[in-house]
């Protein structure tokens, strides 16, 4: 059948910042439809770091595309494209762009509540408000940027010699998104002075100017203001300056109409727009990204948090919380910390760990109280398993703690009193004491009572509110912010290591951070940020393939020279190139040799099929068996899986009746299908900084039982 649809388009390959590019069709493949003709979709597409270009999902339907860059799309490689029916990505029917900067202009002011969202009702005074400035080809341009309330019958308009100025301040561009934002105080001091004029109604009627060398601009919106102050604190408003405030998050557009701006900056928001930098914390949010690898919530009660968040998004500010990235790190490092509800350090340790864990369990008295008071049996899926009471627990952290950073001796019992606490787990006497100073000389808001943690420690148990600020002390003191500001895995390391220096629980605090990206749409607010370390992929589908020696065997197919991130993101829209490597591995988890042990009822626990989830692989270890082994932080071959830890998964020879998790490559003793793949694992050694990701897509199975119930009652086995 003859092709149909557009044959080629035209517009300006080099469009200018700041100004409309339109494109068109110009030729039609023979035979297509009038009718369909005005139903052309274009989209832009991105050249991203993979060399691969991918849609940037902004796009328009109609005989005409008309597209506005923003001054972060400069020297980015664009290709835009019209079609009815699918996109080609090459040919005639597409233009390659590079936009190029254009006049300078002030292109949108925009008023906003200090949570980023729009006025739906009057303003009030004691209010704060954001003022939000877009720009375009004026990086390092000074703005001046004053508040005016209309005293004119016209609302229209900007007149300097009837209107009234309030407010008055100057600020630089200094970001390619050529966006300047400012929060302000709808003081009493401009009560007074609109007040003063003849023309009012229940409400003053409030605009903002802008201007910078020969131009000037003025918003379009009018901001309401009730000019009714009844509710207003008098007393306290008389006691404040005016207080204004640069911040450097990314505000919306003031036209949600006007032609969508194109830039690295906001390429999947069209609005420009981030409400989230400043917005509260919400319970909701903290309840997704505290989550398993299967999405299940860890925060077995709620109360502390819920009773928490009201003192979080009080003290948000002052702990200069104030962008998605920030607020995403806070939340990750907490959620790995005490998951928002164990607030109080535990000592239910095997008394071996405590051996490996605690210097002063090393020495010979120290090995020996650690045999008297740890556990005993080291799995709690063992015989005879039972927790460490707490007045053993009391006698571990005591020990533990003892003589070190203020703590006392043994006898104090101090390791026990200033043991972790609170959501972030504050430890030592010496922390105690020094936050509380801390929070009481440069946190602490008006009308708040002093602290004293260090008289008081089980407040940071016992009380939400001791358990939030301590932490937030915690992180202002110790300027953490200072690096929590992108959203590479370098970024959580970086942070991480202000916070527990060994890096304990990196690898669940890294989960933990892109899940906050996730659910706080971290990308949306800050695109580009987000850096993984180029690497290579290996994708193991869910869905079987074929058979091969009676078992279904799954496509796990290379891609080499990409991130995670970009892995997904091809993925998604569809564009993933072919892969560099196709090979077929069986996941089904069948062995039955008496030295493998039985196998677990849970689907995904001992000795069962290796959780489906995103994991690192990483090479064997002299004393290993094999050459491939799965893992969760890029080092050992630990897996924390939804039915409880894994240790040795690996991709093998054999086939599943020899296999307890792991994957196998049906060819008996045939090691030819396993080196293969290491062939074209090229990123695989360790401390690169090029990880070698897994997914694991999750799969159907079947149910039956096994024939021996001393190998097992359920077993799962894929299907096609």
């Amino acid at each position: 059948m003859a092709k149909k649809g557009v044959k080629k388009i035209s517009g300006p390959a080099v469009p200018r910042v700041g100004q409309p590019a339109s494109y068109s069709v110009t030729e039609w493949y023979p035979g297509t439809p009038d009718a369909l003709k005005a139903n052309v979709t274009w989209v832009l597409f991105k050249k991203r770091s993979s060399g691969q270009y991918t849609s940037t999902k902004i796009s328009k339907t109609g005989p005409v595309g008309t597209f506005t860059f923003g001054e972060s799309a400069v020297n980015a490689d664009y290709k835009v494209e019209g079609y009815l029916f699918n996109p080609e990505l090459s040919g005639p029917s597409t233009i390659h762009i590079k936009p190029t900067h254009g006049p300078p202009n002030i292109t949108g002011i925009s008023m906003y509540t200090s949570q980023g969202e729009k006025f739906t009702t009057p303003a009030k005074y004691g209010q704060k408000i954001i003022i939000a400035v877009q720009t375009v080809n004026m990086i390092g341009e000074d703005l001046t940027i004053s508040l005016w309330e209309r005293d004119t019958i016209s609302d229209q308009g900007h007149d300097n010699k009837v209107n009234t100025k309030l407010w008055e301040q100057q600020l630089t561009v200094e970001n390619k998104s050529g966006i300047v934002k400012t929060k302000l105080l709808l003081s009493l001091n401009m009560a007074v002075q609109a007040g003063a004029e003849w023309i009012e109604g229940s409400s003053h009627e409030y605009y903002v100017l802008v201007k910078a060398n020969n131009l000037l601009n003025y918003s379009k919106q009018q901001l309401d203001v009730s000019s009714d102050t009844s509710d207003y604190a008098i007393t306290k408003a008389l006691q404040e300056a005016l207080e204004v405030q640069g911040v450097d998050n990314n505000p919306p557009p003031e036209n949600e109409n006007s032609p969508t701006t194109i830039g690295e900056e906001k390429e999947e928001d069209k609005d420009n727009t981030c409400p989230r930098c400043e917005s509260d914390f919400t319970f909701e949010d903290i309840n997704k990204i505290c989550v398993n690898r299967q999405g299940k919530s860890l925060i077995k009660d709620s109360t502390k948090i819920k009773e928490a968040l009201t003192h979080l998004n009080k003290y948000k500010d002052k702990a200069g919380l104030n962008t998605c990235t920030k607020k995403a790190h806070f939340l990750a490092q907490l959620s790995q910390e005490s998951k928002f509800y164990d607030l109080a350090e535990g000592f239910n340790y095997y008394w071996q760990a405590l051996i490996s864990t605690f210097s002063k369990f090393q020495t010979a008295e120290g090995k020996a109280k650690a045999k008297l008071w740890g556990r005993q049996v080291k799995s709690r899926n063992q015989p005879n398993y039972s927790s460490v009471p707490e007045n053993k627990q009391i006698l571990i952290a005591s020990w533990a703690y003892k003589d070190r950073f203020e703590n006392g001796n043994f006898e104090s019992r101090d390791g026990w009193k200033f043991r972790g606490r609170g959501f972030k787990q504050i430890t030592w006497r010496s922390n105690y004491r020094s936050l509380s100073a801390y929070f009481n000389s440069t946190m602490k808001l008006d009308g708040d009572t002093e602290v004293n943690w260090e008289a008081n420690p089980e407040l940071l148990t016992t009380r939400g509110k001791d358990a939030i600020l301590s932490a937030l002390a915690y992180w202002t003191k110790n300027g953490i912010n200072a690096v929590a500001t992108g959203a590479s895995d370098d970024d959580v390391t970086q942070v991480t290591r202000k916070i527990n220096p060994a890096l304990k629980g990196l690898d669940e605090r890294k989960r933990f951070f892109k899940k906050a990206v996730e659910v706080l749409k971290v990308n949306q607010c800050n695109p580009g940020t987000l850096v993984d370390e180029m690497g290579t992929v290996v994708l193991v589908s869910g869905q079987g393939a074929k058979t091969m020696k009676g078992s279904v065997v799954y496509e796990t197919k290379v891609y080499k020279n990409m991130t995670l991130n970009t892995f997904k993101e091809l993925k998604e829209s569809n564009d993933l190139p072919k892969a560099n490597h196709t090979t077929y591995f069986a996941r089904d988890a069948h062995g039955e040799k008496k030295k493998y042990g039985k196998h677990s009822s849970k689907r995904y626990g001992f000795a069962n099929e290796c959780p489906p989830g995103e994991y690192y692989l990483i090479p064997s270890v002299p004393g290993q068996l094999y050459k491939l082994y799965v893992g969760d932080n890029g080092v050992d071959t630990l897996i924390n899986g939804v039915h409880g830890k894994r240790s040795g998964i690996a991709f093998h020879q054999y086939r599943p009746l020899y296999a307890i998790g792991c994957l196998t490559s049906c060819t008996g003793r045939d090691l030819s299908v396993v080196n293969t793949l290491l062939d074209h694992l090229d990123d695989l050694p360790l401390k690169d900084n090029k990880p070698v990701r897994l997914i694991l897509e999750e799969r159907k199975v079947t149910e039956s039982q096994w024939p021996n119930p001393a190998v097992g009652t359920t077993k799962w086995t894929g299907v096609l």
